[in-house]
């Protein structure tokens, strides 16, 4: 065995050694917006949001960055929520420039089953509500169904369109799926579901709209 004061200086060495390695990663060169610490996109998505990332950047140089990570504890073994955890990552690498502050990062803790989109000062607080939009309606269902890269090629669609817009202009407003998706028949209209899926979505929509009609 051990002595006593040995294992103390030996679990204090383990513990100094894992907290030396769980750091996050020094910033990426210019124009490198796509991080796929955790490997959980496929070759097709991740061209995909490579894709909308440069075309953001190009017209808007809005920076549109990507992370995906396995655990939080592995780059901040401090981190207690994806809040402070994306804060902290997102200043780590001072994402979008010091004149605009637009930055957006998206991140993503598939061990932890959290997700988070933080975005610069410009974009103040008026795109929160688009932002859990994005969440509720692009990320969270897929990433349900453990689909994590069409979680992200979807969501950053959405941030794309946001992105292009720029911080003054009108936050997209809610869609009418997204202000009646407690409504029964929106609900069944907008999820996947056997009539949708073998016949598209118009016929389902009228099919729906004709039982509504017998019904009154």
């Amino acid at each position: 065995m051990f002595p006593r004061v040995a294992c103390f200086v030996f679990l204090a060495s383990l513990l100094f050694a894992e907290t030396a390695q769980a750091e996050i990663p020094p910033t990426p060169e210019a124009g490198q917006f796509l991080h796929d610490f955790a490997n959980v996109l496929n070759e097709a998505d991740r061209q995909r949001i490579a894709e909308l990332q440069k075309q953001v950047f190009d017209k808007k140089q809005v920076p549109l960055v990507v992370v995906t990570v396995n655990r939080m504890s592995t780059y901040d073994p401090t981190a207690r929520t994806i809040e402070t955890f994306a804060t902290k990552w997102f200043n780590a690498w001072g994402i979008g420039s010091q004149e605009k502050n637009d930055g957006i990062l998206v991140i993503i803790s598939t061990g932890d089953r959290k997700g988070r989109i933080e975005l610069g000062g410009s974009w103040a607080r008026r795109f929160d509500d688009y932002s859990q939009r994005v969440m509720d309606n692009d990320m969270i269902p897929e990433f349900k169904k453990g689909n994590y890269s069409g979680g992200l090629v979807a969501a950053v669609g959405s941030l794309s369109v946001m992105a292009l817009s720029g911080p003054d202009a009108t936050p997209p407003e809610p869609s009418f799926v997204d202000k009646h998706r407690d409504n029964p028949f929106v609900a069944f209209v907008s999820k996947e579901n056997p009539i949708k899926k073998q016949f598209g979505f118009g016929p389902l929509v009228v099919m729906v709209f004709a039982g509504i009609g017998c019904l009154f």
